[in-house]
């Protein structure tokens, strides 16, 4: 028999995830078994700004450091140590208030096909490689892999060190992500995108000129009364002059998964009040753009999973496509610009 191969120390990539707070960024990641591992960080690839030993917790070998006292909008490389692997990327941390533009990219659905996904976060690594100022964060809208409560769909569709456009991509970009149907209970989802939930899986974050609201559409309908309630104070206490709101189900799409009505009922409403922007969505696997009383629906599900067929005799569609893609979104201003590609 030929020698047992041994997993890598590090089984899940460290990643970047936001805490809300321009001036700080966590570091997460897996380990396959108990081992000590350090952290680095510094503006360049000496990694002089500091170094932590950290402990594992939980019963999944897990690693987390939130490193503070950093700049906004400065660029931040980092890496982790364990035995023979040495991994890492580079960051930007948000932008402060007074930034008046922002770029950013959004996709969703990036399930089943994991080299279809490597693929499309491929495009989206040259997108920053070719402009820094999308080196931002990547929202990602739900149903990341298969089966959300399996680690083995979370290491093969998600992980998987083979993938190397994936892994880079959700190295150096915070990755925003929300809650799909795909992922279940919702407690790996938890564990491997901690963010400072208010409740369940919905929080609010701020980046340069724009408010984002993180909805969970996977809630009994007391809480999503008691979410609803937070979402109207959140939109009206913000300043900021973008308004986007981060959800899974579209309330206007072009099927064939029915047109969420809580949004319509609930959602709707707020945005119209409350001046948002844009409501991101998947779930729908293809590309489609609504329009209704001004409020821009957005479904984005070209990530990886298979691809519907969108009906164009659907309400409110402007445009649709069956492909797999990503968006840009730029602001500079008073001006909003949306790519798709």
């Amino acid at each position: 028999a030929g020698m047992t191969q041994l997993p890598h120390p590090i089984v899940q990539q460290p990643r970047p995830i936001p805490t809300g707070n321009d001036s700080e960024m966590k570091i997460v990641w897996q380990m396959a078994q108990t081992l000590p591992a350090t952290l680095q960080w510094g503006e360049d690839e000496t990694f002089s700004l500091g170094t932590r030993q950290t402990e594992e917790y939980g019963e999944l070998h897990e690693h987390t450091h939130v490193i503070t006292g950093l700049e906004p909008d400065t660029g931040y490389h980092y890496r982790v140590i364990a035995q023979e692997d040495t991994l890492g990327g580079v960051f930007r941390t948000g932008l402060p208030a007074t930034a008046s533009s922002l770029k950013f990219m959004v996709y969703g659905d990036t399930r089943t096909y994991p080299d279809v996904h490597d693929l499309v976060a491929g495009a989206m690594v040259e997108t920053y490689n070719q402009d820094e100022e999308f080196r931002t964060m990547a929202l990602l809208l739900g149903d990341i892999i298969g089966h959300g409560d399996m680690q083995d769909y979370w290491q093969c569709e998600f992980f998987d060190p083979a993938r190397t456009n994936i892994r880079k991509l959700h190295a150096d970009l915070p990755s925003i992500a929300c809650l799909g149907n795909h992922e279940e209970s919702g407690l790996l989802f938890s564990r491997y995108f901690p963010y400072p939930f208010v409740a369940n899986r919905y929080w609010s974050f701020d980046n340069g000129p724009a408010h984002f609201c993180v909805v969970d559409q996977y809630v009994d309908d007391l809480d999503w009364d008691t979410q609803m309630a937070w979402l109207q104070a959140d939109l009206a206490a913000t300043n900021r002059p973008w308004k986007f709101i981060v959800l899974h189900e579209p309330g206007w799409s072009a099927g064939p998964n029915a047109n969420n009505l809580r949004v319509q009922t609930d959602i709707q409403p707020l945005c119209q009040t409350h001046d948002v922007a844009m409501v991101l969505g998947g779930h729908n696997h293809y590309y489609a753009r609504t329009v209704v009383n001004r409020i821009q629906h957005i479904t984005t599900a070209g990530g990886g999973a298979p691809l519907y067929s969108p009906d164009q005799s659907y309400p409110f569609i402007v445009a649709s496509r069956p492909a797999y893609h990503f968006c840009k979104v730029e602001i500079d201003g008073p001006l909003l610009t949306f790519t798709a590609q």
